[in-house]
């Protein structure tokens, strides 16, 4: 994670607008930016993509060295943590289709690139466990405790914050991001906890300290960004 919140903000289109043939040459120079969002295929071939590598490391490096079963709150985090992140993964992608700042949209890609790798961790520690995510399941937290609706977890948004997102424009777009992403951080902090103190397996355990801890980070991270564009 980035502690930069003001990153050096990309060239002006201007700068790499055609200006006419270069002396001496016939190539043109692009007329584009240096770097635009990806599109809807791009995104999910990045998302794929890193959910493999993901998946792959944390298969080589945490692997279980006996055969004994989970608890109830490893199984139930990592799935749990499944849900939660994709949702994650699609508020950003919208950011970074939508968002005015260069600096908002650092975040996103913040979000993108290790919630994906997370998930593929989770994934990969419910294939060694042989409880694959089942993604019909009416609710979820019962590990914590409290069962409730899916769609109730903690830090969801609705289908109606996320419709407004869509179509935001502008700074609005911005200040949307961070306030669902806030949220979002909340309710994944609030289960991470949960899990750090009460998971049977170590590495569930570190992963959700970890987790807990770099979430906090985030969401000053995001007031301070809220409160340094005027939001």
């Amino acid at each position: 994670m980035s502690t930069d919140i003001d990153p050096n903000p990309a060239p002006a289109a201007d700068d790499f607008a055609d200006g006419g043939n270069d002396e001496g040459s016939d190539r043109r120079r692009p007329d584009r930016r240096w770097w635009e969002p990806p599109s809807a295929f791009q995104a999910i071939a990045m998302v794929v993509a890193l959910l493999f590598l993901g998946g792959a490391f944390s298969w080589a490096l945490t692997t279980r060295a006996d055969n004994a079963e989970p608890s109830a709150v490893d199984v139930g985090f990592a799935q749990d943590m499944i849900t939660h992140h994709f949702q994650a993964l699609q508020i950003s992608f919208v950011a970074l289709e939508r968002a005015t700042e260069a600096s908002t949209r650092s975040y996103a890609q913040e979000v993108v690139l290790f919630q994906a790798r997370e998930i593929g961790i989770f994934d990969t520690w419910l294939q060694d466990w042989r409880k694959p995510e089942d993604g019909d399941r009416p609710t979820v937290m019962g590990w914590m405790g409290m069962p409730i609706p899916r769609e109730e977890m903690p830090g969801l948004a609705t289908d109606a914050e996320l419709e407004e997102l869509q179509q935001a424009t502008g700074l609005n777009a911005d200040r949307l991001f961070f306030e669902l992403m806030t949220a979002h951080h909340l309710g994944g902090i609030h289960m991470a906890t949960y899990a750090a103190q009460h998971g049977d397996e170590a590495r569930v355990r570190e992963l959700a300290a970890l987790f807990a801890r770099t979430q906090q980070i985030e969401v000053r991270e995001y007031e301070a960004a809220i409160e340094r564009l005027g939001l």
